[in-house]
């Protein structure tokens, strides 16, 4: 009994932690300084910053690039305005045979921030922040997008940065939770049944 308490154990442990852990959740941050108008207000030359959040589970080859599409969130900042979230739904990816990474619309639609890092960056770990090498593209397509400040629009921008962070602490799969949850069950049963063992091995009887 004690080798199969001790099997059961090493299987539920060796289940709960070879079971493909979890989703990897990833936020990406471009930021720069720009011009353009919110909600009816100009902007000049003001630091900005995207935060786009994805899943490097959700990023796939399209062919001649990846991208996550579509994002679960995306929001901005510009300074002296304040912040937002986009009102659309949007991508982020990065096209490998030119380098250059590009933020828009989801599900195939218009690119509204394009720019060049230099080289094929990998989109599913930690990086940068990385310099923009040669100029922003598609900001005459950034126009009147809806966000939940207002209509926003770039004109122009620069000095940009971009970076990844995967973040920790995510929360498991269900499956390995349940794995998990059977482990722990063997521990505790295991650890009864010893404690029980102890207590028989210490009884004594008495007639008096």
């Amino acid at each position: 009994m004690k080798k199969l308490s001790l099997a059961l154990l090493a299987t539920s442990a060796s289940l709960a932690f070879a079971t493909p852990a979890s989703a990897a959740a990833i936020i990406y941050t471009i930021s720069g300084n720009g011009s353009g108008v919110l909600d009816g207000t100009t902007f000049t030359d003001a630091n900005f910053s995207f935060t786009l959040a994805g899943d490097t589970d959700d990023l796939v080859d399209i062919g001649g690039g990846v991208n996550i599409d579509p994002l679960a969130s995306a929001s901005y900042n510009i300074d002296g305005l304040g912040s937002g979230t986009f009102s659309i739904a949007t991508r982020l990816g990065q096209n490998t045979g030119n380098n250059v990474v590009f933020f828009g619309f989801a599900g195939g639609g218009i690119d509204l921030f394009d720019f060049d890092i230099g080289f094929n960056q990998d989109l599913a770990v930690s990086f940068g922040p990385l310099s923009n090498t040669g100029g922003v593209f598609a900001l005459s397509q950034f126009d009147d997008i809806a966000t939940s400040g207002g209509a926003l629009s770039f004109d122009a921008a620069g000095d940009v940065l971009f970076s990844g962070r995967l973040v920790n602490g995510a929360v498991p799969e269900p499956a390995t939770w349940a794995f998990m949850i059977l482990g722990f069950g063997a521990i505790g049963g295991a650890m009864r049944r010893q404690k029980n063992t102890a207590r028989k091995a210490n009884m004594k009887v008495s007639y008096a």
